[in-house]
């Protein structure tokens, strides 16, 4: 059991001034029954020492105590609210931040896709250029060819060297028929190269059997459609 004398009533005096000491054990004069609420008595004494103090006559008895109660009660109720506002501010912030960074990601990942389609158009972009380039090679080394094949034939060569650049010709425009990726338009050149290589056989053929005028005439449809292929090339690459 504690040995502590404080807080506690001195003496009461005529007036109704109250001699006590306070919850620090110091003297206090100040409080006085007539006035005494319970707000006071916890602020200076930390308790309620006086109950029933209306044998003093204090007619703000059940004043002060009502509005002591509700003070607790309303403290009580502020201090409830502080703190659930305290969490609720604390729970907005929270969801705040995670819609900042869900922005952010979003905004990341979108600039990542972004940037990642930019990457893939221009690749697909360079590939195209790049497979244009090598059909055009393509194109210009068998014409060539048969210019050469056809002056070979015209200037009555070596019958085995001419024989080989057709075969080899045919063998290359057999590759180009195999690409999967052509289109129509670029079928019917392939078709115009093997007519083309037909008509440098058949001019071949000719000139061996010493049909010069059919010789010339084939030589001179190779003309044609070697006219006839520039331009569908020339169609073919300014729409790509």
């Amino acid at each position: 059991m504690s040995n502590k004398d404080y807080p506690r009533i001195i003496e009461i005096e005529n007036d109704g001034r109250i001699i006590a000491k306070d919850k620090y054990n110091k003297l206090n004069t100040e409080l006085n029954i007539h006035t005494l609420t319970y707000k006071q008595q916890e602020e200076v004494f930390g308790g309620i020492l006086i109950k029933d103090n209306y044998k003093y006559e204090n007619p703000n008895k059940y004043y002060n105590e009502r509005d002591y109660y509700r003070e607790k009660q309303l403290e009580e109720e502020n201090n409830k609210s502080k703190k659930l506002n305290r969490w609720l501010l604390f729970g907005m912030i929270i969801l705040l931040v995670l819609v900042a960074i869900f922005a952010l990601k979003s905004c990341t990942n979108n600039s990542d896709q972004d940037q990642n389609i930019e990457n893939g158009q221009n690749q697909n972009q360079q590939q195209a250029q790049n497979t244009q380039q090598d059909l055009s090679q393509q194109d210009e080394n068998i014409q060539s060819q048969i210019k050469d094949t056809q002056d070979n034939i015209k200037n009555d060569n070596q019958d085995e060297e001419t024989n080989a650049q057709i075969e080899d010709l045919k063998s290359q425009v057999d590759q180009l028929k195999q690409d999967s990726e052509n289109t129509k338009e670029r079928n019917k050149v392939v078709e115009k190269y093997e007519t083309t290589i037909d008509n440098l056989q058949k001019a071949k053929e000719a000139k061996d059997n010493g049909d010069t005028s059919k010789m010339e005439d084939e030589l001179n449809n190779i003309n044609s459609k070697l006219d006839e292929i520039k331009n569908k090339l020339k169609d073919l690459f300014s729409n790509n």
